[in-house]
């Protein structure tokens, strides 16, 4: 069964390579079969795909690396396996251990024959456990009496060099002393590293589906909000670059609508304020003129690029050229009209002082102070009413 196990790996290995890559959905699919099936041909074609496909991200690639080794482990092959360990050590030196999470002691156990020594402790065979040369028997001389060469004369054996025992090589672990063992952990590991492809590729699937969705969204705000969910989301993921630059071309294009549209407000404000301005200036009264002088002012001040400028420039100086024209026809009106009330004043003065002379000289003739009022009579007065008693007495005509 273990060989049968181990040509079909081969075989899933070697047709593997003129494969295209595998999808997330078919690679998901594999790893749920080999889930429940270990010997699923189809399913580890997928994974055999994936671990030889460059383009593959490295956390997927180098656990189909491991899924691909650990069945060689499992099937005793540990050759096979310790090459395939080697190549992915080379590929991926950092995240490698880690992701292949068994060591020799998940293998490999100390030989129970020798110990974990490698060798084992025997009686020499050439003297059969004696000490002494075969040879000569232990005489150091031979039947003639010469000194024995087998041994130069010591008697002892060669071999074992008179220790009697010798050490050759453990043929249960053929001198490594270590034999293959496999432990509990290998199993686990593999059904470990298959969840754990399995859970990229889900998280594949759901990544390539949210962004699509998010960057179909019509609305350029609620499109960057849901780019920036998924972004959220799967924050530790290093093919996140094409969202992200989405992501800053849309906060560019938002921020230029932005700018654009408060330049165009801004635009509408500075027409509103110049129509207002000249809308004013119409039918403006004499006495508003400084007011619409300091709105020209501000308004100035506040675009001082405008494009109404040149216009408010002349307006403005119209204004002021009508405002100190009516100024200085109020002030002439206002001098002139002060030196009639000063005339007038004058007059009035004059004539209360000419008054005042005439009647102090009056009351100041000679003897006019023994004079009594009634004794004083008033010869225009008896004029009067002498015409007015002749008036009376032609109409009733009497005539003198």
């Amino acid at each position: 069964m273990n060989i049968r196990l181990f040509l079909c790996g081969v075989s899933v290995w070697v047709g593997c390579w003129a494969q295209s890559a595998p999808t997330d959905t078919e690679i998901k699919d594999a790893c749920t079969t080999l889930l429940r099936s270990a010997k699923d041909t189809k399913a580890l074609s997928v994974i055999q795909s994936v671990a030889v496909e460059d383009t593959m991200p490295s956390a997927m690639r180098s656990r189909a690396m491991v899924l691909c080794a650990l069945p060689f482990l499992q099937q005793m092959n540990t050759n096979q396996f310790g090459r395939m360990v080697q190549t992915l050590l080379s590929a991926y030196p950092e995240e490698g251990p880690a992701v292949l999470g068994v060591t020799e002691s998940d293998w490999l156990a100390a030989c129970s024959s020798c110990n974990g020594v490698g060798t084992k402790v025997g009686a020499c065979p050439p003297c059969s456990g004696s000490g002494v040369c075969p040879t000569c028997k232990g005489t150091k001389k031979t039947p003639a009496g010469a000194t024995c060469q087998a041994c130069k004369g010591t008697g002892k054996c060669t071999r074992c060099e008179g220790t009697k025992e010798i050490r050759t090589m453990c043929l249960e672990c053929r001198g490594s002393g270590k034999i293959v063992v496999l432990s509990p952990n290998i199993a686990r590991q593999y059904e470990k590293v298959l969840t754990e492809l399995r859970t990229l590729a889900t998280e594949n699937i759901q990544f390539a589906e949210q962004s699509k969705k998010a960057l179909a969204v019509w609305n350029p705000p609620e499109r960057l909000a849901a780019v920036n969910e998924v972004i959220a989301a799967f924050p530790n993921r290093q093919d996140l670059d094409p969202l992200i630059k989405a992501r800053d071309k849309m906060l560019a294009d938002i921020a230029e609508k932005t700018a654009k549209d408060q330049a165009q407000e801004e635009r509408n404000r500075m027409k509103k304020a110049r129509d207002a301005i000249f809308a004013a200036a119409e039918s403006l009264p004499f006495s508003s003129i400084p007011v619409l002088l300091r709105q020209i002012d501000a308004f100035s001040e506040q675009y001082p690029t405008s494009e109404y400028r040149i216009e408010l420039d002349v307006l403005r100086s119209t204004q002021q050229s009508r405002h100190t024209f009516y100024t200085n026809l109020w002030r002439i009106f206002y001098i002139l009209g002060g030196l009639v009330a000063v005339l007038f004043v004058v007059q009035v003065i004059r004539e209360f002082i000419i008054r005042r002379t005439k009647k102090e000289s009056l009351l100041k003739l000679p003897g006019m102070e023994n004079i009594k009022d009634e004794d004083l009579t008033d010869p225009f007065g008896d004029a009067r009413k002498a015409a007015a008693k002749r008036e009376a007495d032609d109409e009733l005509g009497i005539y003198p």
